[in-house]
């Protein structure tokens, strides 16, 4: 009788031992192979992350080296500003996919919104406590392009309707949803963005007409609405392009001379130091004047519980690896010495100890097979659960079973059981046949 034929009648007459050994070997590569897919599908999730966390960093003004000016109490602190030029050098360095150059918001001017013929718009209030001049104002941002202005990079607001504005444009606005329905506008409308002697403290009435070219939906919680003016509520934040702006508001120096802080977003949140660390090299830019400020925060957090994650499986899959290589070593050793008497008698008739270890493996690889080949299926069944329980971020769809991992996991495995057979052989192949039989009697 040849050797795989003796494999595989002991195979299937030592059915116990059989159904164990496959038991086990289907566990663990079932538990091995989901591991690799979860860990997978976490790089996939991070890389997502990465896109989608609006990494920044902020340049601004360094008012510790500004130049002061006045006396006592009474004194300015005058800094340089930050100009287009600036903006244009730092945006063209790799890595950096899109700045937000904007002024304003309620902090800085504000400004009235009118229909064409001078009548005020309603906008959103959700109290009484203010006079109705002022809870007819907003704090418009002037924005060279409102796809980068961090609500909207953020995912804060989201444009629903139209586009966004482009450093080419001029004469364009993008205001709320709820304040287009509360005055029946849509894109394509016109509007009057007015500043009034009142707000810019009898500097004269500036105008201008800007058509709605957008509409946002608001996608982030705001407290405290009851007692926040229209300039201070989302949903009656104005966003006008920057010639637009600087003409309604060239009374201000930050306006016309330049930015107080611009924000420059990055293609990959890891290389964000570097990035910085490019940007602050950018010889014509006095950094003595400005400070760089990374604004990482999310990713960070994010990551964070990936690499946790990734912790996690990794140790996951190495305790199951090298517990279940010790199981199966020992079991194959008790195996191999209750097989002692069969070792003589095939021995004694003249077959050699790598015939009898040759035995052994085929009867080991017959299982295997079966086991590996079941664990493709079953870890596509359990991966994606698995992987959703240990991380909610993990999506089960995005958890696939790749050939490149079954691949690897049969082979470390082969590798393991090879190993564990050789292991658990030693004793009996280092017996003397005479050895054998003298146990045997």
């Amino acid at each position: 009788m040849n050797t795989p034929k003796r494999s595989l009648l002991y195979v299937i007459r030592k059915k116990s031992r059989t159904l164990l050994l496959f038991v086990i070997l289907l566990i663990v590569s079932t538990l091995t192979l989901s591991g690799l897919s979860i860990m997978d599908a976490t790089k996939d999730t991070s890389a997502e992350l990465r896109e989608s966390t609006g990494t920044s960093f902020t340049m601004e003004q360094n008012m510790e080296t500004a130049t002061r000016i006045g006396e006592g109490n009474s004194y300015l602190l005058q800094q340089e500003y930050i100009t287009d030029e600036m903006v244009s050098k730092i945006s063209k360095i790799d890595g950096i996919s899109g700045n937000d150059a904007s002024y304003g918001g309620q902090k800085v001017a504000r400004a009235e919104l009118q229909d064409i013929k001078g009548h005020k718009l309603d906008l959103i209030v959700y109290t009484d406590m203010w006079e109705d001049d002022i809870s007819a104002i907003v704090g418009p941002f002037g924005c060279s392009n409102t796809e980068n202005q961090s609500f909207f990079k953020n995912k804060q607001f989201i444009l629903t309707e139209g586009r966004h504005i482009t450093s080419d444009d001029e004469n364009k606005v993008i205001i709320s949803n709820a304040v287009a329905e509360q005055n029946g506008l849509k894109v394509g409308d016109k509007i009057v963005v007015a500043v009034t002697n009142f707000i810019s403290e009898g500097q004269g009435t500036k105008k201008v007409e800007v058509e709605i070219i957008g509409l946002y939906d608001i996608f982030m919680d705001q407290s405290d609405k009851a007692t926040l003016t229209t300039f201070e509520l989302y949903e009656d934040y104005t966003f006008l392009d920057t010639m637009s702006y600087k003409e309604l508001f060239s009374m201000y120096k930050e306006i016309t001379e330049g930015y107080n802080t611009v924000t420059f977003f990055v293609t990959d949140p890891a290389q964000l130091s570097s990035i910085m660390s490019e940007v602050s090299k950018t010889s014509s830019i006095n950094w003595n004047n400005f400070n760089l400020i990374a604004n990482d925060e999310v990713y960070q957090a994010s990551s964070s519980s990936m690499s946790n994650v990734e912790k996690l499986i990794t140790t996951m899959i190495v305790v199951v690896v090298v517990i279940s290589a010790a199981i199966i070593t020992l079991i194959l050793s008790m195996w191999l010495k209750s097989r002692v008497r069969e070792t003589g008698v095939l021995m004694a008739v003249g077959i050699s100890k790598y015939k009898i270890l040759l035995q052994h493996v085929l009867e080991v690889a017959v299982i295997a097979v079966f086991a590996f080949g079941l664990s493709y299926f079953a870890s596509g069944m359990i991966a994606g659960n698995l992987g959703n329980i240990l991380d909610s971020s993990i999506s089960a769809s995005n958890v696939i079973i790749t050939v490149s991992d079954f691949i690897l996991v049969c082979a470390v495995g082969t590798l393991i059981l090879l190993l564990a057979i050789g292991i658990s052989s030693i004793p009996v192949m280092r017996m003397k046949p005479r050895e054998i039989l003298s146990k045997m009697s």
